[in-house]
């Protein structure tokens, strides 16, 4: 197991354009691992979030918060373009609730997502804490916030995630 400081590193690196499907297994861990004691789900929970290799479309899909084609004045927040595409920016959330926010300001993701009766039924909880632990800052997503975000998963993952859980077949 490396050291804390180089995981973090090479996590924050992360790219939704080079690294998509490793930044897909990484959400879906942690979808799949209770957050308190970092042990795996029941397999009846956590198979939900599951990925098929053998789907030709997945039901998960990589959501950037601030979208690729949001408003150039949301861009603009950015002190770095390419943060838009770095992992604290990125969420996984079902296909069917991305098709009707994927283009959206962050405020207006969570204004449809708390107002759509159907949308609600789409989100899960993971989605549900990430929109309140972060309701402050969805009018003002920026570069500091999704470089903060990216260092906080990365600790997470290290140190509650990244345990030897995931299912087997005796789960």
């Amino acid at each position: 197991r490396a050291p804390l400081a180089d995981f973090e590193e090479k996590f924050i690196s992360l790219n939704y354009e080079s690294d998509n499907k490793i930044i897909k297994e990484i959400f879906c861990r942690i979808k799949m691992v209770n957050p308190n004691d970092g042990q795996c789900l029941p397999k009846s929970s956590a198979m939900v979030f599951a990925l098929d290799p053998s789907l030709k479309k997945d039901t998960w899909n990589t959501e950037h918060w601030l979208a690729q084609s949001s408003d150039q004045e949301l861009l603009d927040k950015l002190d770095n373009k390419e943060d838009v595409h770095n992992i604290g920016n990125l969420l996984l959330i079902s296909s069917s609730l991305n098709s009707h926010i994927q283009n959206m300001a962050p405020t207006a993701k969570v204004n449809y997502i708390n107002t759509n009766e159907k949308a609600r039924l789409l989100v899960d909880q993971s989605l549900t804490d990430f929109i309140d632990e972060y309701k402050e800052f969805h009018d003002n997503w920026n570069s500091d916030v999704i470089n903060k975000r990216a260092k906080k998963l990365a600790k997470a993952c290290y140190n509650i995630f990244w345990r030897d859980n995931y299912l087997t077949q005796g789960s």
